[in-house]
């Protein structure tokens, strides 16, 4: 998969860009993905929250002050800077070798339901490190996830733009997604997609899944 190489300026036009799409399709929401497991056949599910903290490191970018030197525990600011299109070129750099593969693909990634169809424990001896534990997404880009202790739930740490499949253990096929408020997390109103051949209402789920969703 051929990847651009990102000025700075092409970087800020595009975070920015990208950013105001995060705010409006992801930010603060909560996503309920089932999915067959391929190794114990059975439905299994996971719930995947999307804060505005979490977009920076989506990015691969840092930002850094006057001096050129990084600033630290600012994924907040520079979410506002992006949906304020007050970032600039002198206030970032590129993390690593990683980041041009994150800028590829963040324009697709934020359509998270549209292009998630896949998903699967990451492989750790992959030929790039990846930060998490736990993929999801497709063939031309996905997510890398990690697990919140406290209360079970996911979010993302990172986007590569490459093929899903040569980086997990096993490849789930996801059957649905299911949309609510990151704080609404008891009630899941929306079907976000649903796999071709699915039947919803035909599914073995737990009652922990069935009390939480809402199929037509």
């Amino acid at each position: 998969m051929k990847n651009s190489i990102f000025t700075t300026q092409e970087a800020v036009d595009k975070v920015v860009r990208c950013g105001k799409i995060y705010r409006d399709k992801l930010a603060d929401k909560s996503f309920l993905v089932l999915y067959k497991d391929r190794i114990f056949n059975s439905i299994e599910y996971l719930e995947l929250i999307f804060r505005p903290s979490n977009y920076q490191h989506m990015t691969g970018l840092q930002l850094v002050d006057d001096e050129g030197n990084e600033k630290k525990h600012c994924s907040i600011e520079f979410y506002h800077k992006c949906i304020s299109s007050l970032l600039i070129p002198d206030e970032i750099r590129f993390k690593d070798n990683t980041t041009n593969l994150k800028l590829n693909c963040l324009d697709n990634m934020m359509s998270f339901t549209r292009i998630s169809k896949i998903s699967g424990e990451y492989k750790k001896e992959s030929k790039i490190f990846l930060d998490g534990d736990y993929l999801i997404g497709g063939i031309n880009g996905f997510y890398t996830i990690s697990r919140n202790e406290d209360n079970c739930t996911y979010y993302p740490r990172s986007i590569i733009n490459d093929d899903i499949r040569k980086y997990a253990i096993t490849s789930n096929q996801i059957l649905a997604i299911f949309s609510t408020k990151y704080n609404k997390r008891n009630n899941y109103p929306t079907v976000c997609y649903v796999a071709h051949g699915v039947n919803l209402t035909n599914l073995s789920l737990a009652d922990a899944v069935k009390n939480k969703i809402k199929i037509p």
